[in-house]
């Protein structure tokens, strides 16, 4: 039944997105915009690649990912899980309507987003809230 939960509850929350007018709209108490933008982050991303330090960027980078205090995602589940981890699972496949991709992909454009980067937010949204945590990691 949890992959039904997590699918009824991501649509209804890209629904909620495909009405916002700005992604801030979507976390309750955020007022202001951010400073920089994805163009400010690129051009200073190809400013470091420029210079040389893009490699000890990337070092720093992988060190403090390391470092995160976010905690262990802690989602409930449906039954116990096994006392030694294993990589062994399945996975499942759902349907979202083209007419609701098609409103994301209009959302995500206001918002100034790619579709990828609207969904991620949203994805990270609804493992906030399941696991009941205020952060998370998500490695791309």
């Amino acid at each position: 039944w949890s992959i039904e939960v997590l699918h009824k509850e991501f649509c209804e929350i890209l629904g909620k997105a495909c009405k916002a007018q700005q992604c801030w709209d979507l976390v309750p108490g955020f007022a202001h915009p951010p400073v920089l933008d994805r163009a400010d982050f690129a051009a200073w991303q190809r400013q470091c690649a420029r210079s040389g330090i893009f490699s000890a960027a990337v070092s720093r980078r992988a060190t403090r990912y390391a470092e995160l205090s976010a905690p262990d995602l802690n989602l409930p589940v449906d039954r116990p899980r096994p006392r030694e981890f294993s990589r062994s699972g399945s996975q499942v496949f759902r349907r979202v309507e083209a007419a609701t991709i098609r409103q994301a992909d209009a959302a995500a454009k206001v918002m100034g987003l790619t579709r990828f980067e609207l969904l991620l937010t949203l994805f990270s949204v609804l493992l906030c809230r399941h696991a009941g945590q205020h952060q998370i990691v998500i490695g791309v």
